[in-house]
Parts: C-alpha cells; structure tokens; sequence
C-alpha cells in the first residue's frame, strides 16, 4: 500500500527552507540570551553538547538526524533535564553557528530534479511506514 503525497514543488522546497531557517535562527537567539542571563545554562548546554555528534543540513534546511540519533539526544537531555531541541552545537556557540552557516550556504539549488529525487525518498520513507505497521 502507498501513501498518497502531494507533489513537491520548487516552492514548497523554499518554503520548508525558510521555515527551518527560522526555527534555526530563533533557536540560537534563545542561547544567545543565555550568554547574558544565565552564562552558567549555557555551558552545561554546551558541555553536554559535546557528547553529540553535530548535524548536518538536508535538502530542506533541517538536521539529518535519524530516528535513532534523537533517540539518543532526548536521553541525553532528559537525564541532564535539559531541553533536547537545543543540544545541538548551531545554537551554542559562534563556531556552531558558523557551521550552520556554512552549510546552508552548500544546500542544492532548488529544481524540478532535485524535488523529484526529495519526494522519492519521502515516498519510500512513507511505504517503509506503512509497512511497519501491516
């Protein structure tokens, strides 16, 4: 059985983008102030950081972390009783910062091709879920 997905177009790729990119920049803003308000949060933040292997970007301006991956995050912070979405190194520091920048700035460009191969994948995600649950 195949889910039924929408066709990704050009402009739903530049949308995620821009929605992730937000959410990106909102996230390091959230450290920032923590410099100034609470500089001893940040560096536990920062430490236990550390113990995660930094993200890369996918096609859609999101970390590639897997299901797994997170899995592991959320441990982490749970048992540090620390916020999961914000223990990854873009968001806490300049460096983490720069690295995100870095990597935005290598995304693909945003053609028909590149939407065609991005709902591929999204499809066999999907078929790979219904699967799991029959």
């Amino acid at each position: 059985m195949t889910m039924r997905m929408k066709h990704l177009t050009e402009k739903d790729v530049q949308i995620y983008r821009c929605d992730n990119y937000v959410h990106h920049f909102n996230c390091r803003n959230l450290m920032k102030v923590l410099m100034y308000t609470a500089p001893g949060v940040l560096k536990h933040y920062q430490n236990i950081a550390q113990l995660i292997k930094p993200p890369a970007l996918n096609a859609f301006g999101c970390d590639s972390y897997n299901d797994e991956q997170w899995q592991y995050i959320v441990k982490v912070a749970n048992a540090e009783k620390l916020d999961a979405g914000f223990l990854i190194s873009w968001y806490l520091s300049d460096d983490g910062w720069r690295d995100l920048q870095e990597q935005w700035f290598e995304l693909p460009e945003v053609t028909p091709e590149l939407c065609r191969q991005l709902a591929a994948v999204q499809r066999r995600i999907a078929d790979d879920l219904v699967m799991e649950r029959e």
